[in-house]
């Protein structure tokens, strides 16, 4: 159905202070209250209800204007070239901070190329033991003879971790799972991050490299029949890759932004990475998907059933058992489960696995070359790519410039009756009616000043709210700029009504 532009008869709705109506009903309420027995024609045609008018026409100027986003009211005026910006920053520069939890150092560990997962253990048992000599007032390693082997005092350090890095094959190996690249670089990374924001008191005991366990899939696979078997084959192996060692998603800030996480969480405990030129950033990580990501200890091969049967193009598994694998040698095999090695990170032994394709009671023949090269290309794929700058801050947000000390007198709005306007009065007016004339601009004047002071007040907001003043502006001798920025109330003169001159005596007096 075609929606065609109409006009709606709804009254519109603004805010009270933008509201000639309410405020005039406001001030009218006003009135009543403080001169209700000696004031009492309060229609239209009345002068006092002309003057309540105009001031309220005024304080809706005031009551846009002030309304304005705040970008609008601190932007900097482009005929200003002496002023620059130098009060924001961006959450990458005002929010960041040194790592602190121990996810935050584990978030820093995994943002090093090379390093899939990390995690962080407290040492309870410290190896060897270090005793008490309470007789010599020292820590020994041998126990002192008078103490009993059931009855001695140990030292118990505290804040000591020992780390474990899961580092990441497919960061060391081209598409066809070769190795060509060094893992030395990642492991100097590694040491150093974990010294440059090691917290006070603590210390790291050990790092420890995972090891790889391949697990190795012996299973019959039923294809569904228009499905194409060395698909199908990649297909599972990177299904069940994926379930026994999940990967870690890196963010864009704002994909996080998006999924509801405010700028100080996502910040929290992370280092500046614009700022601090050798650290390049592949995005955020949520806190909350690394705290649930814990490594696995057992497979059931039922939950293997269960991620296969995901796949499409799979009808039916006859039987499955798992291998593992450890430096080429099999550990042991079992129907049901399979307990994991410490240490160790499962990953999937594509090269031996034995995974058997049928469709009915034909066997399927697949090139097992080319099944892996596919499968170890997308597994390089998965490897984490640097974000560019834009994508791990915010800018600054950049607001439209207005003269909002810009002040029209309210005499101007008044009707010509009134002899005040540009217009003025007839030459035959009497000297009595222009008297009369002038001291209501002189009465006016008391309303304009409140008003032409609110404005430059408003424009000076961000004078107010500055952080400092620039030191280039003071070296340059810009006393005038130097001593505005000093100021915390601010006015301006009145010459924009009609015979001012004659109103305003001093007229150097703002």
């Amino acid at each position: 159905m075609l929606e065609y532009p109409s006009i709606s008869k709804r009254q519109p709705q603004f805010p009270d202070y933008l509201n000639f109506q309410t405020l005039r009903d406001i001030g009218l309420k006003h009135l009543q209250d403080l001169s209700g027995k000696l004031w009492t024609d309060y229609n239209l045609h009345d002068p006092g209800v002309t003057i309540l008018e105009v001031l309220c026409y005024a304080v809706t100027d005031l009551g846009y204007r002030n309304n304005l986003d705040i970008e609008d009211l601190l932007a900097l005026n482009p005929a200003d070239r002496q002023s620059k910006e130098n009060n924001f920053f961006t959450v990458d520069e005002i929010l960041t901070c040194n790592p602190v939890t121990e996810l935050d150092v584990c978030k820093r560990l995994i943002d090093i190329p090379g390093v899939r997962n990390a995690m962080l253990e407290k040492v309870t048992k410290y190896e060897p033991d270090i005793y008490i000599d309470f007789t010599k007032s020292s820590l020994e390693y041998n126990r002192p003879a008078d103490q009993p082997k059931d009855k001695a005092f140990y030292l118990h350090p505290r804040g000591l971790y020992t780390v474990s890095i899961d580092l990441d094959p497919e960061y060391s190996k081209n598409a066809c799972g070769q190795l060509y690249r060094s893992w030395a670089d990642v492991l100097d990374d590694v040491n150093s991050v974990l010294c440059k924001y090691r917290n006070l008191c603590e210390d790291v005991h050990d790092v420890v490299i995972l090891g790889e366990e391949e697990i190795a899939l012996c299973t019959d696979i039923e294809l569904a029949a228009n499905a194409d078997a060395e698909d199908v084959l990649v297909d599972i192996y990177v299904q069940v890759q994926s379930f026994m060692s999940p990967n870690l998603r890196f963010y864009t800030l704002q994909e996080l932004l998006d999924k509801g996480k405010s700028p100080t969480e996502i910040f929290a405990g992370r280092p500046s990475v614009l700022h601090d030129q050798p650290y390049k950033s592949h995005g955020f990580i949520d806190t909350d998907e690394l705290a649930a990501l814990t490594p696995p200890k057992i497979i059931h091969t039922s939950d293997l059933y269960q991620e296969i049967l995901k796949v499409a193009g799979v009808a039916a598994i006859g039987k499955l058992s798992i291998i593992n694998y450890i430096n080429g040698l099999p550990q042991s095999q079992h129907p049901w489960y399979l307990q994991l090695t410490e240490q160790h990170r499962p990953v999937l032994g594509v090269k031996y696995s034995k995974v058997r394709l049928f469709k009915g009671n034909l066997s399927i023949e697949v090139n097992m070359a080319e099944v892996q090269r596919r499968y170890y290309e997308q597994q390089a794929a998965r490897i984490k790519a640097l974000r560019e700058d834009y994508e791990l801050d915010l800018t600054v947000p950049q607001g439209s410039y207005y003269d909002l000390a810009d002040h029209y007198s309210i005499q101007h709005d008044f009707p010509l009756t009134y002899g005040i306007s540009e217009d003025g009065l007839p030459d035959t007016a009497s000297t009595l009616r222009k008297a009369q004339a002038r001291q209501l601009k002189g009465y006016l004047v008391f309303f304009d000043q409140l008003l032409a002071n609110y404005l430059v007040q408003l424009t000076h907001i961000r004078d107010l709210f500055s952080w400092e003043i620039d030191a280039e502006e003071e070296q340059k001798g810009y006393a005038t700029r130097k001593r505005e920025k000093q100021y915390t109330y601010f006015t301006q003169g009145l010459k924009n009504f009609p015979g001012w001159e004659e109103i305003i005596i001093q007229q150097d007096y703002l």
